[in-house]
This record gives C-alpha cells, structure tokens and sequence, in this order.
C-alpha cells in the first residue's frame, strides 16, 4: 500500500488533511514532532504544520517561500534555493542557509551559530555573544568580530583585513 515508512507513518497522522499523502510523504516528523525535516518540496504549505512544540526545521534544497518561521524555534537548515528575505526569531540557537542565500540579515542577540554557504556576501553585524560563524566562498565584506567568538571561517573571496580575537 505504501512506498515506504514515511508514507505510512504520515498517512496515520495526517489522514484528516485536505491534501494527498503523496504531498506529505516527502517530510519526516521525529521525536514526537519537534524536528520536521522537508527532504524534498512539492507543495506543501509550511503554516499547516508549525505548532508549538517544533523545535528544528530542515528545508529541502528546492524550498524558495518567504515564511515567518514560529518564535520558539531552536534550529533551522535551508536548502540550496533558498534566497528569501527573512526575519530571526529572538531565542534561535543556530541556523544554516545553504547556496543561493543573499540577503541582509539582522542576526539576533542571542545567536550561537551561523553558517553560511556560497552566494552570500551582505554587509552583516555580529552579535556580540555569538560562538560560531562560517561563510560560503563568495563572502567579501568588511567585518567586525566580537571578542567572545571561538570560531570563524572565511571563504575563497574574502580580503579584507581583520583582527582576531585573542580567543581565536
């Protein structure tokens, strides 16, 4: 009856939506639902499944769709489409985006990872309690470091001078 597990697992607890198993059998729901994982996007509608309790997001690489994602969201993982302006929740622990993502961004206070990947290369301010950042290969800007980070990677474009923390 089913491709597989995540067909069955899906049908049993969404039944009772309006749209086909074959549009849900492309996520995967873990511990008790707190981790929704998009392998792949057909068309689904992202707010039918944000609810309280979600902790971690994963977008698969086609997902393109501007979102406001849920303030009590811990993680999320961008695709490579991805290149959607967006807005941070305040309590966001880390978030990674993927390829094509090149927008401004305000990262919040309490942000302890950022990883960028690839196209991105905007002026950004780094809170002054962040722990890791990564940029992807096109990052060339000016940039500050605060004195509290432990982990910064630059990629193949970045040439500006900077001055490390005493931490780093």
């Amino acid at each position: 009856m089913f491709d597989d597990w995540d067909e069955c697992y899906l049908e049993q607890y969404y039944k009772d939506y309006q749209y086909s198993v074959a549009k849900y059998s492309v996520m995967e729901f873990r511990q008790n639902d707190r981790i929704l994982n998009f392998r792949k996007l057909i068309d689904v509608p992202f707010a039918e499944f944000v609810h309280n309790n979600l902790c971690e997001i994963r977008f698969a690489g086609n997902f393109n769709q501007p979102i406001e994602l849920p303030p009590n969201i811990h993680t999320v993982e961008f695709g490579e489409c991805f290149n959607q302006p967006i807005k941070l929740p305040p309590n966001i622990h880390t978030v990674k985006f993927a390829g094509n993502f090149n927008h401004p961004i305000e990262l919040p206070l309490n942000i302890h990872t950022v990883k960028f990947a690839g196209n991105f290369n905007q002026p950004i301010e780094l809170p002054p309690n962040i722990h890791t950042v990564k940029f992807g290969e096109c990052f060339n800007h000016p940039i500050e470091l605060p004195p509290n980070i432990h982990t910064v990677k630059f990629g193949e474009c970045f040439n500006h001078p900077i001055e490390l923390p005493p931490n780093i």
